[in-house]
């Protein structure tokens, strides 16, 4: 438990947070090679994305202590809790279909052992696949997966260049500098009717 909050307080926290979100380094080749097999692979849509470049994925980052301009790991929200390096990876796969679900078995070894593997991979990752100039571009049929401009309460760029706000119920989420974040709650949280 947190320092200082409680169980309900933690509770509280969990449900306002949002749940199957991936904050990935849009710069990483390999990042985006993940997000690309993650969409081809998760067709119910279960896990959604943010790149950590985005002003949602810059804060939600700096919120949980990962920096933005240099990320070691990426962040992925099961049910509101942040989670990183392999316990993020497991959480993924628990969401994927069969094959690659039974893939979370992998939590039984212990998670020093899963971690030094992740770091790894993670410090490697530029010189394994490379960096591009600019974060990977969805096409059409995937923007509905990307939470990238929260900031603005949109969820995805629009396509027509018309800055509206997208419609549904917003949840206004205080930042650390004062300023508000608006979301469209109904997108960002676990549906929970």
């Amino acid at each position: 438990m947190m320092e200082g909050t409680t169980s309900i307080e933690q509770e509280d926290r969990r449900t306002s947070e949002p749940d199957g979100l991936m904050v990935f380094d849009g710069l990483c080749n390999f990042c985006s090679a993940q997000v690309q097999f993650i969409l081809r692979t998760d067709r119910a849509g279960a896990i959604r994305f943010t790149s950590i470049q985005s002003p949602y994925g810059r804060h939600l980052a700096a919120r949980f202590g990962v920096d933005p301009d240099d990320p070691s790991t990426f962040l992925f929200f099961d049910r509101g809790r942040p989670l990183e390096a392999s316990d993020a990876v497991i959480a993924i796969l628990k969401r994927l279909p069969p094959p690659w679900r039974w893939l979370r078995a992998m939590s039984v070894i212990p998670r020093p052992l899963r971690d030094a593997a992740y770091g790894f991979i993670a410090r490697n990752r530029y010189r394994l696949l490379g960096r591009r100039a600019e974060c990977m571009i969805p096409s059409a049929q995937q923007r509905a997966r990307f939470v990238d401009d929260a900031y603005r309460g949109t969820l995805v760029p629009p396509s027509d260049g018309v800055d509206d706000v997208a419609e549904g119920p917003q949840e206004i989420v205080p930042l650390d500098d004062g300023a508000e974040l608006p979301i469209v709650a109904e997108n960002l949280l676990e549906d929970r009717r």
